[in-house]
C-alpha cells in the first residue's frame, strides 16, 4: 500500500506468495511488474491508471508498469538498509541459491520475490531469524566501527547504513502457529529485542496480567515488559560479556516452551490455554530472577575476566 499524492486514499496491490515459499519485506515494497490479467495478483483494475494520473508511473524493462519504481520505494539512506535484510535471510532458508550479498542498485531485481527453504522451516528456525545480526558474514554488525567496547551489534541512533533484522528498536516480535493439530491457533510472543527475550507460545485469547497493559514511561515490576528490558538493558551494554548466559537461558525457555506446545496437543481448548499461561508466567519470574542474577554476577566488574598485563618492576617502566 501506498498513500495517493492528494493526501486522500492510496494505492494497493497484493500477490499471492506460492504454497510453500518463504517471503520476507524489509521495509522497502516487494511487488515489481503490475500484470493485468496475473491470477496471483489482486489489485484495482484502475490502478495502472491512477499511477499514470499521479505522473508516478515508471516501467521494468519489459514494458510492464514497475511498482516499485512507481512508488519510488528506495531504501532508506542506503542501498542496503532494506535488501541486506532480505538477502540474509533468504540465504539462511534456502542457502543452496547462493544467492549475492551485493547488488547492482536500490531498484535491482537481485532476489525473487519467494524462495523455496531447503527444509522445512519450524518456529526455532523463525525465532533464529529474527535474532540475525549478520553474525559470521563480513557484515556482522557486532564486529563493525559502531560496535562498542563490549562488541554490542546494537547500534543506536539513526541508523544510515545496512540494518540488521536484529535491532535495539524492536518493541516485540511474534511468530503465528497455525496447525490442525494444535487445539488452538499459538502466537508466540517476544517482548523487546528478540535476542534477549524468548519466544513464549499463547492461545489467542486474553493474555496473562504480567503481559498485558504495560506502560513504556511508567516503571512497574510485576509486567513482563519491564523484567524484559531490564535483561535487554544489561545485555545490550555488556554483549559479548552476558550474551552467553542470555541466549543459554532463551534457548532453555523455548526448548521448554515446544516441549510443552508439542506435549499439549491434545488437550482441550481451556486445558491449552491453561497450560501455555502457567508457562508463560513462569518465564516472567524467570526472567526477573536473570536479571537479578545478571546484576549480582557482574556488579561493579567482578565477575568480568580478561587477560591480565605484566605489571612493571619500576615507575621507570610504566
Amino acid at each position: 500500500m501506498q498513500p495517493a499524492p492528494g493526501g486522500k486514499g492510496g494505492f494497493w496491490i497484493a500477490e499471492r506468495i506460492p504454497d510453500g515459499d518463504f517471503f520476507i519485506a524489509a521495509n522497502q515494497l516487494r511487488i515489481r511488474a503490475i500484470k493485468e490479467g496475473n491470477p496471483n495478483q489482486i489489485f484495482n483494475p484502475r490502478l495502472p491508471q491512477m499511477i499514470k494520473d499521479a505522473g508516478w508511473a515508471a516501467y521494468d524493462e519489459d514494458g510492464n508498469l514497475d511498482w516499485v519504481r512507481s512508488m519510488e520505494s528506495k531504501e532508506f539512506h542506503h542501498p542496503y538498509y532494506s535488501q541486506r535484510r532480505v538477502w540474509s535471510a533468504m540465504n539462511n532458508v534456502a542457502p543452496s541459491q547462493n544467492l549475492p550479498s551485493r547488488v547492482a542498485d536500490w531498484d535491482a531485481k537481485t532476489y525473487p520475490f519467494s524462495i523455496h527453504p531447503d527444509r522445512k522451516l519450524g518456529v526455532e528456525d523463525l525465532a533464529r531469524l529474527y535474532r540475525n545480526y549478520y553474525a559470521g558474514t563480513e557484515y556482522d554488525k557486532s564486529k563493525s566501527p559502531l560496535s562498542g567496547l563490549y562488541g554490542s551489534p546494537y547500534h543506536y541512533g539513526e541508523e544510515q547504513g545496512q540494518r540488521s533484522i536484529l535491532t535495539a528498536k524492536t518493541s516485540y516480535s511474534h511468530i503465528v502457529q497455525l496447525n490442525e493439530s494444535l487445539p488452538s491457533p499459538v502466537v508466540w510472543y517476544s517482548i523487546s529485542s528478540p535476542y534477549e527475550n524468548p519466544f513464549i507460545p499463547l492461545i489467542v485469547g486474553k493474555l496473562p496480567r504480567v503481559y498485558e497493559k504495560a506502560l513504556r514511561d511508567t516503571y512497574n515490576p510485576d509486567k513482563m515488559y519491564w523484567a524484559s528490558n531490564q535483561v535487554m538493558a544489561l545485555d545490550q551494554g555488556f554483549f559479548n560479556i552476558m550474551s552467553p548466559i542470555v541466549s543459554k537461558a532463551v534457548e532453555n525457555s523455548e526448548r521448554t516452551s515446544l516441549d510443552l506446545v508439542k506435549s499439549a496437543a491434545g488437550y482441550n481448548k481451556a486445558k491449552f490455554a491453561a497450560s501455555l499461561q502457567e508457562n508463560a508466567i513462569n518465564n516472567f519470574y524467570k526472567w526477573q530472577e536473570l536479571s537479578h542474577e545478571l546484576l549480582k554476577k557482574y556488579n561493579g566488574g567482578q565477575g568480568v575476566e580478561f587477560e591480565r598485563q605484566p605489571v612493571a618492576d619500576t615507575p621507570e617502566e610504566y
